[in-house]
């Protein structure tokens, strides 16, 4: 059963694009394919209750964290472009910013790691506290130009998907990345190029819209392959 009155922690991380092999994987889409995403951590599956009025995420800038306001806005601005994206998908909530940090319920901070494939890293649904963060390497003059794209990933884990190689070792070598499935279940059928996976320059699939939009519709209570469904409510950075 869900529980929406009680902390939900989730030690859970996204280093996007941390492969050296991204590049290799194909960017044309089968339209033939199903819906599908991966979803799940541990013994349950986190996703923000929108079982109510439909509730927004908001989300703060931190921008004394960045080198200098222009970079701050720039990021700024390629967050809610990809925010919108996802929120055209009407799911019961929208991702949009404030400017306040008192009401946020993330906030996006700069980090200056220039490490070669390391983009940003995300909360997932109910990991309160937990920073979006954005690095140089990201912002760097050669990568920037995909900051939406990065974000669209980003926001992915911020509604509760996981990587789509998360449950297949195959592909991780191939992208010389490790991650632990950990309780990670498919939903539906797979799609190698979601925006969850580590395309170059990842889009919003329509496996992923279809995917993601039943993954909202499933009724609270909900189980996949016997994992409960956990619906969270936002919190904001100063709740207690």
């Amino acid at each position: 059963m869900s529980d929406t009155n009680q902390p939900f922690t989730l030690p859970y991380s996204c280093q996007t694009q941390q492969g050296s092999n991204h590049a290799t994987w194909p960017l044309e889409q089968d339209s033939n394919l199903p819906p599908s995403i991966v979803v799940g951590y541990r013994a349950v599956i986190p996703r923000w209750d929108v079982s109510q009025a439909k509730i927004k995420l908001l989300y703060f800038v931190d921008t004394s964290s960045f080198p200098n306001n222009d970079d701050a806005e720039y990021a700024a601005e390629a967050l809610q472009q990809a925010a919108d994206e996802w929120n055209s998908l009407q799911l019961g909530l929208s991702i949009v910013r404030t400017s306040s940090r008192a009401s946020a319920h993330f906030e996006l901070i700069y980090d200056p790691n220039t490490i070669a494939c390391f983009y940003a890293d995300s909360p997932f649904p109910g990991e309160y506290d937990k920073p979006m963060i954005v690095t140089a390497f990201a912002l760097s003059a050669p990568e920037r130009g995909i900051l939406k794209n990065v974000f669209l990933h980003e926001l992915g884990h911020v509604l509760g998907l996981r990587h789509e190689f998360a449950l297949d070792t195959t592909q991780q070598q191939q992208l010389n990345v490790s991650e632990k499935a950990e309780g990670a279940v498919q939903f539906k059928l797979r799609n190698p190029i979601s925006v969850m996976s580590y395309a170059p320059k990842p889009k919003m699939q329509q496996t992923d819209i279809d995917g993601t939009k039943d993954f909202y519709n499933l009724k609270k209570g909900s189980t996949i392959d016997g994992i409960p469904i956990v619906d969270v409510l936002p919190k904001t950075l100063q709740y207690p």
